[in-house]
């Protein structure tokens, strides 16, 4: 859809969600249990987000930064290679402005017109992804008047939603549920290799 804020994803004629459009195909014969890993916070290091993309198995899904460089670019090479991707949409934490997810950031201080505004800008940075993943967010996600309008939208547009628990009390969940869309939350974070003591990627 074309808008002042770019082109944005939108559910097609035909009813197909962009989630389930630009989805990568699984086994379901398959009946072991599934782990869900999205590896964040790419896009901004070049040599991160390429090392993400030659090394990583394609049943990872990727983090992007929607006001990283070459955003759109590195969303294409991720579907390209064979990856999902989310955007990460960058949401207030508790701290803020010290703590700042950068360029873009929902506010609980701006009007829902202000955050959805910031939002579509969000989302017009690339295409093809299947949904945002929230990044930061201790203050945002705990305000369901603030959620509400933001997850509405995306379910409007037909994009899942990936909490990423920045806050036992996100009401994304709760909300993304009574809209009956897709969504899932990140139960684990994985931070540190036990065998080295290095960050990843």
């Amino acid at each position: 859809e074309t808008t002042p804020q770019g082109a944005l994803p939108k559910i097609g004629a035909n009813g197909e969600a962009p989630w389930r459009a630009y989805a990568k195909p699984f086994d379901t014969t398959d009946k072991r249990p599934r782990v869900a890993l999205v590896v964040i916070g790419l896009g901004v290091s070049e040599q991160a987000t390429r090392t993400a993309l030659s090394t990583l198995p394609k049943a990872v899904t990727l983090g992007i930064l929607p006001a990283a460089p070459n955003a759109a670019a590195w969303v294409a090479e991720a579907r390209k290679a064979g990856h999902e991707s989310v955007l990460m949409l960058p949401l207030e934490p508790l701290d803020y402005p010290n703590d700042d997810p950068g360029p873009g950031v929902l506010l609980t201080s701006r009007s829902d017109a202000e955050n959805l505004t910031a939002l579509r800008s969000n989302l017009a940075a690339a295409s093809g992804y299947v949904g945002i993943a929230t990044y930061m967010g201790s203050k945002f996600t705990v305000s369901a008047d603030r959620m509400r309008p933001v997850l509405d939208e995306l379910n409007k547009r037909g994009l899942l939603y990936v909490d990423a628990f920045a806050s036992r009390a996100t009401s994304g969940p709760a909300i993304a549920g009574s809209l009956k869309m897709p969504h899932a939350v990140a139960l684990r974070e994985i931070d540190l290799s036990p065998a080295s003591g290095e960050p990843p990627l």
